[in-house]
């Protein structure tokens, strides 16, 4: 992520790089990049984080994820937080923080049976809810495709979601993206607004980029999403698939025509569903890559041009029902995909 962080032209003056020893486990949040950004605060920055930190699922804290240099708007993502009243101060105290200059806008990407415990926030900062569906509920929606009855049931709300923290940022409101675990609706969000606001991300370069910076950078659970993990069922959902569906509504809402966008989609998806390839995309965070996955092939990105006939003859291939399968009738762009 430094390298992204660096040609968004994130200030140096209001930013810090915080940087996790990997010798004493990731001090922070094991399932957070090595490096990762968060703004410069007034007190103590080290205790401000890990206080922060504890308030919060699993320890994902707010870190930057986009600076928008056209506004100065900056874009943070997190998981939800412990109401609890014991931690509720401390975790306020770092939210003023990130709200110093600009009005802190909240996206709450959680679903409605996971709104409790957070009314006594929204005195203090502007929320809007979306409800978006769970990672369950997503599962079940491709599972019983026939029985929806509108497609933009599943990818509407995402892109309300979307539409708002693009219009905040182009206003110069700082926006924090938050969901139950922080890894699966928040990273859709935020990739998808920031393929909206940087046109380099509409690049082939970009959009490969973004997903390995919002997806696999911050540790959403690939490996366990697209059913690599066979003990554990219920944490299985096509969260990657939604992703690109979403991709393509935003392509044909927008007029865009990306030349590249089929390649890189195929890319994604038979690497995720071919088993017998073991790339960093199946790796659920950068710690479980440190602890015991070292030896994990390269990004399959690099890998795309090496056959260019693996692509044309993609149709041939032993995964390629599973993926039809699994996109259900959802997937009708445009131009034909398959």
């Amino acid at each position: 992520p430094i390298r992204e962080f660096i040609r968004q032209g994130i200030p140096k003056k209001k930013f810090v790089f915080v940087i996790q020893v990997c010798q004493d486990d990731f001090l922070i949040c094991k399932s957070y990049p090595s490096t990762f950004v968060v703004p410069r605060v007034k007190g103590n920055l080290p205790r401000m984080l890990k206080e922060s930190a504890s308030c919060r699922y699993k320890n994902r804290l707010p870190a930057l994820t986009f600076y928008n240099k056209d506004t100065k708007a900056n874009m943070f993502r997190c998981a939800q937080p412990y109401m609890t009243f014991s931690k509720q101060d401390k975790d306020m105290n770092y939210l003023y923080e990130l709200s110093t200059e600009n009005n802190l806008k909240i996206i709450d990407c959680r679903s409605t049976l996971q709104h409790c415990h957070y009314d006594s926030m929204k005195d203090h900062f502007d929320i809007s809810r979306y409800g978006l569906k769970n990672i369950q509920e997503v599962r079940h929606a491709f599972e019983h495709v026939e029985i929806v009855q509108d497609e933009e049931e599943l990818f509407k709300p995402i892109l309300s979601a979307v539409y708002d923290a693009e219009h905040h940022m182009k206003k110069g409101h700082h926006v924090l993206v938050l969901c139950h675990s922080g890894v699966d609706q928040t990273a859709i969000v935020c990739a998808l607004t920031k393929f909206l606001l940087d046109p380099y991300y509409q690049t082939q370069e970009g959009y490969q980029c973004l997903f390995e910076m919002d997806f696999m950078a911050f540790a959403h659970p690939i490996g366990t999403r697209s059913f690599h993990s066979r003990k554990n069922k219920c944490q299985t959902s096509p969260i990657i698939t939604l992703f690109l569906i979403c991709t393509l509504e935003l392509m044909k809402q927008r007029g865009l025509t990306l030349d590249w966008f089929e390649k890189v989609a195929w890319c994604m998806l038979s690497t995720i569903y071919q088993e017998n390839e073991i790339y960093k995309f199946i790796v659920n965070s950068p710690f479980e890559s440190f602890i015991g996955h070292q030896n994990c092939g390269k990004s399959a990105f690099i890998h795309m041009d090496d056959d260019s006939q693996r692509w044309k003859n993609r149709k041939g291939c032993d995964y390629h029902m599973i993926i039809e399968k699994e996109m259900g009738s959802l997937f009708q762009p445009t131009t034909p995909f398959f």
